[in-house]
């Protein structure tokens, strides 16, 4: 009986990958996602067993930090190891910054609380949701979705801090939002027109309805994303899904 190499090296490649991934995965469970940072990682695409980025060639670990390269509106870095189960209350940090102007306005920041009418799946969300925009445009405005605030004269995007807080309960829900810059300069937005505030989480480089190709728009780097509270549910079963789903022949 004549073997066929190929087709054994194949299959012994697959079992091996798939137990490496599983013991990524179980490696992980347990652990609540409060905290992200890149230091002492290794300059390369894949962010880590905890995102999906879209386009995944796009953001890059580069300087201790996630960068975007790349030229399509809406791309995004989805968690996938932490959700919003829609009640209680979220704290969620980050530091963040413009690496490139680009010869557009553009804006950037967090989506939260990522839903779709017809598939809540993680991996149709990664893609396809819609949430709670919140963040910054070069114009030099705060917002939270449509509602907006001037940033104060002289506002430095090459490095910032935002901060959010939200509490939803059977009474209310709402978000209080605050920026500041390198210098201190600071602003704050808050809001109680929330419908809710269950879903995945993200960071996006240039807001948009859907990913169109613009090179004149800016680029940012993200790092130390924070995030606690008794609204986030661990999700460490998600960990390493999408790259599984995407071999899957």
């Amino acid at each position: 009986m004549k073997l066929n190499y190929n087709r054994f090296f194949n299959k012994s490649l697959n079992v091996i990958l798939f137990l490496v991934l599983s013991q990524l995965v179980l490696s992980g469970c347990g652990k609540t996602p409060e905290k992200f940072d890149f230091n002492n990682v290794n300059n390369r695409v894949w962010i880590g067993e905890e995102f999906w980025a879209v386009p995944l060639e796009d953001w890059l670990i580069e300087n201790d930090r996630i960068e975007f390269i790349g030229s399509y509106t809406n791309s995004r870095v989805n968690v996938l190891t932490g959700r919003l189960n829609g009640a209680g209350d979220l704290y969620l940090s980050f530091r963040f910054g413009i690496l490139e102007n680009g010869s557009a306005p553009g804006k950037t920041g967090v989506r939260l609380a990522m839903s779709d009418h017809t598939d809540n799946g993680y991996k149709s969300l990664c893609y396809h949701g819609k949430g709670i925009d919140i963040g910054v445009n070069t114009s030099g405005k705060l917002f939270i979705n449509q509602e907006e605030v001037e940033l104060p004269s002289g506002f430095v995007y090459s490095e910032m801090t935002m901060t959010i807080q939200a509490k939803s309960d059977e009474n209310s829900k709402g978000l209080d939002v605050s920026i500041s810059d390198v210098n201190g300069l600071s602003a704050t937005i808050s809001t109680l027109k929330i419908d809710d505030l269950e879903g995945m989480i993200a960071l996006v480089n240039n807001f948009d309805q859907g990913m169109v190709k613009n090179s004149k728009g800016p680029k940012f780097w993200f790092d130390d994303l924070k995030i606690s509270g008794t609204m986030l549910e661990a999700t460490p079963q998600n960990a390493l899904g999408l790259f599984c789903f995407q071999c899957t022949p």
